[in-house]
């Protein structure tokens, strides 16, 4: 007998209580790469390595999203 194919789980679900890699949570930040390291670099999300695939957990996903207004973008150098 087979069973039913297992319902997919909504980015919501994935926002309380799963993991994010970083190509959703830069969609959702409509933020650039660089920016968003920065923001890792300067501790505002953390990542986590599993295996070869980099995650961001639902909850600090969440947090991010929420102080995001508030973290300033960084003007980029000029190069001579």
């Amino acid at each position: 007998m087979k069973q039913a194919p297992a319902a997919p789980v909504t980015l919501a679900e994935r926002l309380e209580h799963g993991f994010l890699d970083v190509e959703e949570l830069l969609a959702l930040s409509k933020r650039g790469r660089t920016a968003f390291y920065d923001d890792v670099k300067h501790g505002f999300v953390t990542l986590e390595k599993h295996g070869r695939f980099t995650r961001i957990r639902g909850p600090a996903a969440q947090a991010y999203l929420e102080i995001l207004p508030n973290i300033p973008l960084r003007p980029k150098s000029k190069a001579a």
